[in-house]
Parts: structure tokens; sequence; C-alpha cells
């Protein structure tokens, strides 16, 4: 066999440049390999010297720390050289914490470890809380550990102040005054706080299966539904409506809502109870209709006092006609006789707008009400049973002892209308302690020990529509020309001018009581005195008339003409100024109206004729304004109130009594 050497020789040259090549290859493959290992490394230490949590590399065989980085170093406020080298569990702030033997070998076996909020204690003994994750993994053929530790301190401050805000905001709304709910946009109650619960009897597990109309007494399930539509429009809402509670009673609330859009969709909304608000707007309402019609009542009885004034005059100047026949006497005594129950009605008008005058006494309410008992039995008659229940030692009320009579009759009267057919009529007087202040339609009573005078009856009763309307003037339930309609008007007024209030319930079927509360006195009544008629006489002295009205004013002075006075007549207050000093203040007594025109009143007159002559005799008279009256009474001594309309016989013996120094 032929060998050739060249060609020996290429083959094996072409075999080294393939090797050669490889190596090339290989050698590059290997620069590039460990280029990226080291950028490798790079980027690994520019993540653990830069990253914003902990990171620890632990032997996994011995738990020795091999490296830290930067940011555990600062949190723990220890340095690099204090980590290297030590196992977990000598360092101080992991020390039985995170890591100790135990933990180590759990770690060991499972590979791995998390704690969700651990506690550590730096090197200047600041407590900080982490987060911490263990992994064991291989590292370079080492079997090695990675625990990354994040800070969350501050994350776990904000949830507790989180979580505080929260209890806090459970905490006021449970205790608030007003309700609270939480409601979705169907209507279906999400949360309550217990205020309501106990506004409306519900426990909260029932009010948070229940919908919005299920508690409404006015809006049905559509109107509900509207209502909040019209709510999410607006995005708030003020409005007052009224509930049911558990029980079946209806209960007024005011309502604030708010649509937040952004949460969920929910309505934001706080209940108010105004039950008692609507009750003293209703009371305040009726007290100042009665207030406004009382006003009309006193305006329509002055008026009408100074026509019967007129008429009475002009009746007593009838009769004192010699040449009377016996049938003419008679009729003006009927007429007479209707003038004085004409009279008694504008009383009671003047009573029911409390501008009628009060002669108050120190009176002991039980003897009053036993000394009417006489009386009271002829009015309601046979067919009624009525019993007294007075309680001894009562405390005594001041009190005009005329008007609580009237008060005392007009119940009665009332419960006997209820009676028709018969029954039993029981009048008490008790004691009574208020302890809080408290308010009655428009007065404001303070705490103290009152009087109570109650009238209670077994009648038909009375629909809550009528208790509401009883104390309005007119309001009756009686036929057409059986009843006024100012008995219970009556009654409020009288109670109200002695600064007491009434109560009455009642029930159809079951009959009615009505109760007057009177301020009770320490004051000692005073002795009874005897009282004797005295004579009217005649008088020849001065008297300065003063009346706006002069039809009244004319028959006034003939009346007083005929008795022997000289009369001077004036209609206002400048024409008796006039007069006076024409007359150099020689007139004996002063007649005048209260009220008068062109801004000079019956007192304003007095008092500037008083300064002149202190011995000047005075008399006032209105049929109208009582508080003027009152402080005629107690601004100038000598002045003397007399009540229109009057007779003759009356007014000719108060002038004399004035004259004479009674």
């Amino acid at each position: 066999m032929n060998i050739d050497p060249m060609k020996d020789d290429e083959t094996l040259a072409a075999l080294v440049a393939k090797r050669i090549r490889e190596l090339e290859l290989e050698l590059a493959e290997r620069r590039k390999s460990e280029e990226a290992l080291r950028a490798s490394e790079v980027r690994y230490r520019r993540l653990f010297e830069g990253a914003k949590d902990g990171i620890l590399i632990l032997d996994a065989e011995t738990g020795m720390v091999l490296d830290v980085n930067p940011f555990l170093v600062k949190l723990l406020g220890l340095s690099h050289e204090a980590f290297l080298g030590k196992q977990l569990w000598e360092l101080g702030s992991f020390k039985d914490i995170a890591a100790n033997r135990d933990k180590f070998l759990e770690l060991q076996r499972k590979g791995y470890v998390r704690y969700e909020d651990l506690p550590l204690e730096t090197a200047h003994g600041r407590r900080v809380r982490v987060e911490f994750v263990s992994n064991v993994y291989l590292a370079d053929k080492q079997k090695v550990i990675q625990c990354n530790i994040r800070d969350i301190t501050e994350r776990k401050r904000a949830e507790r102040a989180l979580r505080q805000g929260a209890q806090r905001h459970r905490l006021i709304l449970q205790t608030a005054m007003d309700g609270f709910w939480l409601a979705d946009t169907q209507g279906r109650l999400l949360e309550v706080n217990q205020t309501y619960c106990r506004m409306s009897g519900y426990s909260e597990k029932e009010l948070l299966t229940m919908h919005i109309s299920e508690l409404e007494a006015i809006e049905s399930n559509d109107e509900v539904a509207a209502h909040i539509h019209r709510i999410k429009s607006k995005g708030q809402d003020r409005f007052e409506t009224r509930q049911r509670r558990k029980d079946g009673s209806i209960f007024d609330v005011e309502i604030s809502v708010q649509y937040r859009p952004n949460e969920g969709e929910h309505l934001v909304m706080f209940l108010r109870n105004i039950t008692e608000r609507k009750q003293m707007e209703q009371q305040l309402r009726q007290a100042q209709k009665l207030e406004a019609i009382g006003e009309l009542a006193g305006g329509v009885a002055h008026d009408f006092n100074n026509v019967l004034a007129l008429i009475m005059m002009h009746l007593g100047l009838l009769q004192q006609h010699p040449n009377l026949d016996a049938e003419t006497h008679e009729s003006l005594k009927e007429l007479v006789s209707e003038s004085q129950r004409a009279a008694g009605l504008t009383r009671q008008l003047l009573m029911f707008s409390r501008r009628s005058i009060l002669e108050v006494k120190v009176l002991d309410l039980s003897e009053l009400v036993a000394n009417l008992l006489k009386l009271l039995r002829r009015l309601i008659g046979e067919h009624i049973n009525m019993r007294f229940d007075p309680t001894e030692s009562l405390p005594a009320v001041e009190a005009d002892a005329g008007m609580i009579e009237q008060v005392l009759m007009n119940l009665a009267i009332n419960a006997r209308d209820a009676m028709p057919k018969g029954g039993s009529i029981t009048i008490s007087t008790v004691p009574i302690q208020i302890e809080t202040e408290r308010v009655q339609g428009i007065f404001k009573l303070l705490p103290g020990l009152f009087v109570c005078l109650s009238v209670a009856d077994t009648g038909c009763g009375m629909n809550e529509a009528t208790l509401k309307r009883i104390f309005e003037p007119f309001f009756t339930t009686k036929e057409p020309g059986k009843g006024t309609g100012l008995g219970l008007a009556t009654v409020y007024g009288i109670v109200a001018q002695h600064k007491g209030w009434v109560e009455a319930a009642s029930e159809p079927g079951n009959g009615s009581i009505f109760k007057v509360f009177l301020p009770a006195t320490t004051k000692r009544m005073a002795d009874p005195t005897p009282t004797g008629k005295t004579a009217v006489k005649r008088g020849h002295e001065t008297i300065l008339l003063v009346e706006d009205e002069a039809i009244l004013r004319r028959a006034v002075a003939k009346n007083l003409r005929k008795l022997g006075y000289q009369v001077l007549e004036a209609n206002n207050g400048q024409t008796a100024m006039r007069l006076w000093e024409e007359q150099d203040g020689q007139i004996d007594l002063l007649l005048s109206d209260l009220v008068m025109p062109e801004g000079v009143t019956g007192l304003d007159l007095a008092e500037k004729l008083k300064a002149e002559k202190p011995n000047l005799k005075i008399i006032l008279s209105s049929g109208y304004n009582a508080e003027l009256a009152g402080q005629a009474k107690s601004t100038a001594d000598g002045i003397v109130y007399l009540q229109k309309p009057y007779r003759i016989e009356v007014l000719s013996k108060v002038i004399r009594d004035r004259l004479e120094g009674a």
C-alpha cells in the first residue's frame, strides 16, 4: 500500500485548524458566559444594595450570616460587620423572635418560613414591625437561605389608626341622639344604629332584613322608589315623614339623606324623632289661634260693652220715671235682666281673651268647691250623681273666686251635657309637684307645687279629633241653639290668666276628665270680714266725665245730673284738660274711659290731674283693656277701676264711696 506523505500532512493540518476554531468558539462562549455572569452579578448587587426591603443571606447548614444589604443595616442600626459571621439568633434584634435553633431546623425541613407581623427592636431601642420571609435555595452549588424583611411599621400604624377611626365612627353612630341608616339604592337597609332600634322598637337583626317602605307610614313602596330616584338626581335631601314602630304606633321623623355614588351607591341617612316637636308646634299653633281669636273676642266685647252700658244707662233712667204702669215696669225689669245676661256673655269673652280683671285672693280650692256644690247639684239635675273627693290640708292658691267658680260651673255643665241619660260626676282636689320645667301652649311653666282640680264624668266621651278642638271658641258638638261654644274656651282663658293650664283626656264611650292646674301659694288666707249693703246716695259734687262714645257719655251724664251732680263732659283727653283749666281745678272727681283716641289715655289724664290736685278722686272705666287697668291700679294711689257695662245704681255707689273716702 502506497502512502502519500504530502496528503497526510494536509489532513493533519485541517484537523488542527478545525480544533483551533473549536477552541476559539469555546473560548468566546466562555467569555460570553463570564460576561453574562458578571453582568448578572452586577445586576444582583445593584438590586441587593438598592432594595427597599432588608435582605439577609445565611448559610443553610450553619445559619451563619453571609451577607446583609444596606437597607437592613440602616433599619436595625447595626454595622455591616456586626452581621457577618453571626448566626441569626445571635443578633439582638432577632433573638428568640424570628430565629432560634428550633425554628432554624424547621426552616431547613420546610425550605420556607413566613411571619406576617414580626416585632423587632433596633440597636437604638426603637420597635419596628416587619414582614419576614425565608427561602432555601442553591447558589453556586452552595445551599443558602435568603431572608427578605419588609418594614411594615407605617402600614400597621395606618391600619391601627383606620381601625380606631372605624371604631370611633361606629361608637359615634351607635351612641348618637339621631337614628342612622345605611341603605342601598333599592331601599334595603345595610346598617342601622342602636338609637334607631330604640326609636322603632325593632332589633338590629330585624331591621337589616327590611326595606325602607316597611317602616314608612305614609309612602308606599313605589313612592319610596320614586323618592330615592329624586335623591339620586339631587345628591341629597331633607324632609319630614311618619314611620311605624314595631308595636304599630306612629312617630314623626325628620330625615337628612346624602347619596354616595362613589362609595358603592349608598344612601347615608340620619333620622331625628320630631314627634314631641310636632306636638309642641301643634300646641303653639293652637295657642296662637286662640290668641288671635281672643284678640277678636276682646274687641267685640269692648264694643258690645259700650252698647250695653248705653242700654243699661237708659234703662236706669226709664226705671226712675214716676208714672210707670205695672206692665212697663215689668218689661223694663226683664230688659235689665237680659242686659245683665248679655253682660255675662261679654264677661265670658273677656275671660277667654284674658282681658278681664282678676280680683285675686288666697283661696282654699276645696272650700270653694264645697260651697258651690249645692248650686252645682241644682244645675246638673237629679239624674246625675255628683261626688266630691277633697284632699285634706290642701295648699292654698291665689285666684279670683268668681272666675274659678265659673270654671267649675262650665266643666260641670259640659259633663252634664255629655250624660243626657244620667251618669256620675266626680270632682277632686289634689296637690301635685311638677319636677321639671315644661311648656304648655305658649306658656313656660316653672317647676313647683300646683293644686289640681279635676272633673271626671262617665259620659259619651270624645274622639281624638274633637279632643284637639275643645278649647277653640265657638266650637261645639251640640245641636244649633244648645251651646255657644264658649264654655271650655272661657275655662282655658281663665286658667291661663291664673298662670295655670288645663289638660283633657277622653275616649268615645269611656267618659272624659278635665284637670285644671293652678300654682300653689304659701300665703295665708285672710280672715272673713262681714259685708253690708250701703244705700245709694245722691250728691252735689262736680264730676269731669270723659268718654269718647258720645251716646254713652250723654246717657251717663244725664243719669248723674238726675242724682244732683254737676257734670262736665269731654270726648277726649285734650278737651278734658281744657275744661280742667277753665274750672281752675275745682273738680271733685274724674270719671274717665281708660282707652281713648288722640294719644291721651285715661291713665295719662288721671296722673296729670292728680299731680296738680293730689286729693282728686278718680274712677277709670273700660270694657276692654285689662293690662292698662292693672297698670292703673298699681301705679297711682286712689284710682279705682270700674268694669263696663255697669248699672246706674253701681256707678252711683262707687262715686259716693270714692267721694266719701271708702
